[in-house]
């Protein structure tokens, strides 16, 4: 399925450069592969747990984000506070993010601000646009002053959010 993600990024326009520029992955289709992972470096399993990467089921620890095309989310100073995950499986949620944490919001948090907020400040404007590949497509074509909803309905907290930056 890796290379499946590797055609579906390609069919969108994404290469290698543009998927490194932005951190893309791809989570394997396991169901503890990041769990053991982390078990072998010394991570607290409860730890994860409650950063929403992994789930916990009646058999233990369970990767949230498996069989995905993942999408690091970042806040306007370009710290990792989330993930998008776009599955590669028709069955599964087309796409899945990070709960809610202390540091992640869906409703006070765009996609790419740490990339586009000079851009924006310099035009005075913000395209907004719903999804990851959109703003991924949009910034390679040199349109930088663009975000992305993370697939959630404009809230008030993105409007204040991105005030500070531009007024259009």
């Amino acid at each position: 399925l890796g290379r499946q993600a590797v055609e579906y990024l390609q069919s969108r326009g994404i290469d290698q450069r543009l998927a490194a520029k932005f951190y893309l992955g791809y989570a394997a289709d396991n169901w503890d592969g990041l769990v053991r992972y982390l078990e072998s470096i010394g991570v607290d399993l409860a730890d994860a747990m409650e950063a929403g990467v992994i789930l916990k089921g009646k058999n233990g620890y369970f990767d949230r984000f498996r069989g995905r095309i993942m999408f690091p989310i970042c806040d306007h100073l370009g710290r990792f506070i989330g993930f998008g995950g776009r599955s590669m499986d028709p069955t599964q949620p087309k796409y899945l993010n990070s709960p809610g944490t202390a540091v992640f919001n869906k409703s006070q948090t765009v996609y790419g601000l740490n990339w586009s907020k000079e851009a924006i400040k310099e035009r005075n404007e913000v395209i907004i646009v719903e999804g990851y590949t959109d703003f991924i497509s949009l910034f390679a074509k040199n349109q930088k002053q663009v975000v992305a909803s993370l697939g959630t309905a404009f809230s008030p907290g993105h409007a204040r959010l991105l005030s500070r930056f531009a007024t259009k």
